[in-house]
């Protein structure tokens, strides 16, 4: 099943798009962002979809878990994502996702969940990322550490990696 053909499943009022492990293959579609009320979106361990996370998934204002882990995902997470500020979950594990981890995902201070480990991230963790209270209290941080260059940037939490 190709991923564009869920484009008619879906209307401006939903608020749950749930495709995880259905073998989906291709690119995820840019029309996605003008979703507006979409709570969930969950493409998850369908191991074929390609290309980057559209920018356009920043727009998702009510947008609180985003769930793309076990793809084939590449590129950088979009600045625009970090618009996104309802989210609570957001995993991005086990895709080829590459570059350094923005301090833009400080904007995310309901983040809960961050998951981001087998990528290909380079460089040190952003300070900000330490900033995000929700995180620092009940999430584990699920990274690998290997792909950074430093340790996690609040003194105070020690992640159970």
């Amino acid at each position: 099943m190709c991923i564009l053909n869920i484009r008619p499943l879906l209307t401006s009022s939903s608020s749950f798009c749930v495709a995880d492990d259905n073998n989906l293959a291709g690119v995820l579609p840019e029309e996605l962002g003008v979703l507006s009320q979409l709570q969930v979106l969950d493409f998850s361990s369908n191991d074929n979809i390609t290309g980057s996370i559209p920018a356009a998934f920043g727009d998702l204002e009510n947008l609180e878990t985003l769930d793309l882990e076990s793809n084939a995902l590449s590129g950088e997470i979009p600045d625009e994502l970090f618009d996104a500020t309802s989210l609570v979950r957001l995993d991005l594990d086990s895709n080829q996702l590459e570059g350094m981890l923005s301090s833009l995902v400080g904007n995310l201070e309901n983040l809960d969940i961050l998951q981001l480990d087998a990528n290909m991230f380079v460089g040190p963790l952003p300070p900000e990322i330490g900033e995000i209270e929700s995180l620092r209290k009940f999430c584990k941080l699920s990274m690998l550490l290997a792909h950074f260059l430093a340790e996690f940037p609040h003194s105070s939490y020690s992640p159970d990696f």
